[in-house]
């Protein structure tokens, strides 16, 4: 039920996620390829930069040079954009105990950025944060209903399985759910990317990947 309630409330959260102005979509298989990540970590990457107006291969480069996923990192790119405090700094409190929500406290963000109540990032668990910033992301880029991400995320699918799969759903033009179907009986994005052929169908990929946390 918190699980729910949490994914739920992202619809109200108002995060200050500004989409960069429209730009020529990137073929997330040859950009995974070029950058050596997986197809899961090249879809946070671009998603990420294009709703922060960022540049996608610095924002994989930033985590591997921390050994971080993207998607461990949203908050911290997150907030990075508003207070101008670098990424690995961001990471670094965080990685030292502090959550989320207090760092953002910490450097004095808009309690906007992340919700409406400066009581929500006093109280809020990383969980909160991860569950407002992705699900946020899902629903402004892909359109995908916060319904549909509680449903998955309460069957146990991580936030970048969920996006390397409402990626391909569409480029493709099918809905999340088939793509689903064909992942579950792999667990192998690289073959549900070749499985469901479009206009980014390619035969070089790189490693199977993890769906972040």
């Amino acid at each position: 039920m918190k699980l729910k309630k949490s994914i739920v409330a992202a619809a109200a959260l108002g995060m200050a996620l500004v989409a960069s102005q429209a730009r020529a979509d990137l073929d997330i298989s040859v950009f995974a390829s070029k950058q050596n990540v997986s197809l899961v970590e090249a879809a946070g990457a671009i998603t990420l930069a294009e709703m922060l107006g960022l540049d996608a291969t610095l924002v994989v480069s930033t985590g591997k040079s921390l050994g971080v996923s993207v998607y461990d990192l949203g908050p911290a790119f997150v907030m990075s954009s508003h207070c101008g405090v670098p990424v690995p700094d961001l990471w670094h409190k965080h990685k030292k105990g502090r959550g989320w929500g207090i760092i953002a406290k910490d450097h004095g963000i808009h309690p906007g950025a992340f919700n409406k109540t400066r009581v929500w990032l006093d109280r809020a668990h990383d969980n909160d944060v991860y569950s407002a910033l992705w699900g946020n992301m899902l629903y402004s880029r892909y359109g995908v209903p916060y319904a549909d991400v509680s449903r998955w995320r309460a069957s146990g699918i991580q936030w970048g399985d969920m996006v390397i799969a409402v990626t391909i759903a569409k480029d493709r033009g099918v809905k999340p759910d088939v793509v689903f179907t064909s992942w579950k009986k792999s667990k192998d994005w690289n073959k549900v990317w070749k499985e469901h052929p479009g206009k980014g169908k390619t035969d070089d990929f790189p490693g199977k990947g993890k769906g972040g946390s």
